[in-house]
């Protein structure tokens, strides 16, 4: 005769619970970038740099995502009320190291959902203000390792929409850009005058210097168009690839200047 396993039954009935709650949910890559841009690639408790140059020449991050309300039932902070959206959203996510994402999950009673939203304001606010500083400090010198980096060899223009004439913020808001990456904008604009006549005076050398640059930027928009995102993921990997695989604060600065020139003058982003 069977015999009904009562005891077997809940224990199934735990695990399967456990299952559904260790689920692990995705963060979108536009917020995993724009929360290392906008903390300037630092922890934002430690303030240690968190990438590190491999043996290819690329660039590796060594940062984590964690959650400032936790992810799941038994996550330190967790809020039953927000939904899974709520919880993998940049405003629920601040940028550390590993040992500082193990110390902010043991120490809840130090570590409140308040005292890190303030930590993470306070660390962005700084990192928007250094990275503001490093604009200021730009160069041709910085111009010149970025830019002809950036060329490609591919001189084909893949655009074929038609653009017009508009502002910066009109273009911002077309593209549904967030306030940090408007911020980022603007703050690169100043630039725009020095990176205009430094590749006018390349371009009176080579006539092909300036359109080679805009074919570089318009083929890369179009690619990341292909991968269907939009908006603030592109401008971070768009800002990324003016970088060329270098993290200093100067060249990151300069890097930020070339997209934001390039985001206003020529056929990337829509108008």
């Amino acid at each position: 005769m069977y015999k009904y396993n009562f005891h077997s039954k809940i224990s199934v009935g735990i695990n399967m619970t456990e299952k559904i709650f260790s689920k692990k949910l995705n963060i979108n890559d536009k917020n995993k970038k724009v929360l290392i841009q906008l903390s300037g690639g630092q922890c934002a408790i430690c303030k240690e740099k968190l990438h590190i140059r491999q043996g290819d020449g690329t660039v590796a991050n060594l940062g984590e995502m964690a959650h400032i309300r936790g992810e799941k039932p038994k996550a330190a902070r967790y809020d039953e009320t927000m939904t899974d959206e709520e919880r993998q959203a940049y405003d629920n996510l601040i940028f550390v190291c590993p040992n500082c994402h193990t110390k902010i999950d043991k120490d809840v009673s130090t570590y409140t959902v308040k005292k890190l939203h303030e930590l993470k304001a306070e660390h962005e606010k700084k990192a928007i203000n250094d990275l503001s500083a490093s604009i200021d400090k730009v160069t041709c010198s910085e111009l010149d390792l970025i830019l002809k980096c950036i060329i490609n060899p591919n001189k084909d223009n893949l655009n074929s929409e038609d653009y017009r004439v508009i502002t910066p913020q009109d273009k911002i808001n077309k593209n549904a850009l967030s306030l940090g990456t408007a911020q980022c904008i603007t703050m690169g604009l100043a630039n725009s005058n020095l990176i205009k006549n430094y590749i006018n005076r390349l371009t009176s050398i080579n006539m092909s210097f300036e359109q080679n640059l805009r074919n570089a930027f318009i083929n890369k928009y179009l690619k990341l168009k292909q991968e269907n995102i939009l908006g603030d993921e592109i401008f971070i990997k768009l800002w990324d690839f003016a970088k060329c695989n270098n993290e200093s604060n100067i060249i990151n600065a300069a890097a930020l200047s070339v997209v934001s020139y390039f985001f206003l003058e020529c056929d990337i982003f829509e108008k």
